[in-house]
């Protein structure tokens, strides 16, 4: 996204008016299986695009998480329109740091608009969506 043809074509059309990111999480799951049948143990180990897609564990911590996701908003920034909007789905644990890297990235005049806690099911942990943008609050869905 950086160069190319859809970099152009996204150029011509002065940026784009709404991105929704959804990252990892940050909560250090391989998503390995091990199941046990009868008195074996049987494990399924991701696939090569499953760890590439859906890997959650990083190298260096948090650190290397939020260097990721730094690398993306930077990316997103340059492709959104002067009155674009970004929607980041986020684990609660790291909300506030998210939120702080896109004011570094975007600057605080940028306009957090909102966030939402989403409560899937009693057993499921919470999740949390951060919506930035200018002029106007949206509603997501």
């Amino acid at each position: 996204m950086k160069n190319g043809p859809l970099r152009q074509e996204i150029d011509r059309a002065g940026g784009l008016k709404f991105v929704y990111i959804d990252p990892p999480f940050d909560v250090g799951w391989d998503f390995s299986l091990s199941l046990e049948v009868g008195e074996e143990t049987l494990t399924k180990e991701p696939s090569i695009i499953e760890d590439i897609a859906y890997r959650d564990t990083w190298g260096r911590g948090r650190d290397s998480y939020l260097s990721m996701l730094h690398e993306r908003l930077v990316l997103i920034h340059g492709l959104l329109r002067d009155d674009g909007s970004i929607c980041i789905h986020c684990d609660w644990r790291v909300v506030s740091l998210v939120r702080l890297l896109l004011d570094e990235i975007f600057g605080k005049s940028y306009g957090f608009i909102r966030s939402w806690v989403v409560h899937m099911a009693a057993d499921c942990p919470r999740d949390t969506k951060v919506y930035c943008g200018r002029r106007s609050l949206r509603t997501f869905a």
